[in-house]
């Protein structure tokens, strides 16, 4: 169960207000940045911490930046869980409260869709790509299909759902309610093997939303199911589903959210599909 866990970029403090050429205190505006934590398939008690940066780049009331020492507060968190979206505080210079997302994810992973940030600049994904880099095989955030490559489809569609950009939840896809159509993504480049599946579903509205995952594709000729039903309302708005597919001829792999009761559509707000089996937190 040992595991490595990396961190990389940048945490940007934004601030204004103090003496000349200084950060300003607690209570400042400050913006987080998202940094990526790399973990071993299989997530377990010696998880290592995340190394977070020695400084960050403030602004000052002069107009211009510097970096500045920090101190993180690591105490009582936990990096033993994939996909988590772990805040850490952070103090600047003694006076200025900063905090940075550490991003978990597992080193196997060959994509990662932040669903519905299509045209924006995701820190989830900017994070994790930075990390990973080519391994990871979407080279944007979101995007619909086009010929050879992968992305959502259009039909099954019923809209995106805007969000902000450095909280993966708040974002997505959602279909169309009521219908039989199915919300899917293509996703091409996948070896043979084995792969584990895991997506957020969230509920922005009121629910009850009641979604399995399916996959066609990679020489599986008819549905299969990835996971278990979930269902996300508005008295517990966040679900995830995982489960693993078997990927037997090098093609195409389309991924299918499909209702399973009532009339509310199938939504997803991220997707993330790695190598192997990895061990998925569904609570």
């Amino acid at each position: 169960f040992n595991q490595k866990h990396l961190v990389v970029g940048q945490v940007a403090a934004f601030a204004v207000g103090q003496s000349a050429g200084q950060p300003a205190p607690a209570g400042a505006l400050a913006l987080p940045h998202l940094l990526a934590g790399l973990l071993s398939p299989f997530p377990g008690p010696y998880c290592e911490l995340p190394a977070l940066p020695a400084t960050v780049s403030v602004s000052t009331d002069l107009g211009s930046t510097r970096n500045a020492a920090v101190e993180w507060d690591l105490s009582g968190l936990s990096f033993d869980q994939h996909y988590r979206s772990i805040p850490v505080p952070g103090t600047v210079e003694g006076s200025l409260q900063v905090t940075a997302l550490v991003e978990t994810v597992p080193d196997s992973l060959v994509y990662y869709i932040d669903s519905g940030a299509a045209g924006g600049a995701s820190a989830a994904y900017t994070g994790v790509k930075s990390l990973l880099g080519a391994q990871i095989l979407n080279e944007v955030s979101d995007k619909a299909v086009t010929a050879g490559s992968w992305g959502y489809q259009s039909n099954g569609l019923g809209g995106t759902r805007a969000g902000t950009l450095t909280d993966k939840l708040s974002n997505g896809l959602y279909g169309i309610n009521n219908s039989a159509l199915e919300l899917k993504y293509t996703l091409t480049g996948l070896q043979p093997g084995t792969y584990t599946v895991t997506a957020g579903v969230t509920e922005w509205w009121s629910g009850p939303r009641t979604q399995r995952l399916f996959y066609t594709g990679g020489g599986v000729a008819t549905d299969t199911a990835i996971g278990a039903q979930v269902v996300a309302s508005s008295s517990s708005r966040n679900a995830t589903i995982s489960g693993t597919m078997a990927v037997t001829t090098a093609g195409d792999v389309t991924l299918k959210f499909r209702r399973t009761a009532g009339t509310e559509a199938p939504v997803v707000s991220w997707l993330a599909v790695a190598q192997g089996t990895i061990a998925g937190d569904t609570s």
